[in-house]
């Protein structure tokens, strides 16, 4: 999984498990 790509698209675009996904990676990246 590239996260990296997911922050670059909106959030409209993605799943309700890859919104998921990207607080998790927001979580540990603070």
């Amino acid at each position: 999984m590239h996260m990296w790509d997911y922050r670059n698209r909106r959030i409209g675009e993605l799943s309700g498990g890859q919104k998921q996904q990207i607080c998790i990676a927001r979580a540990l990246t603070q």
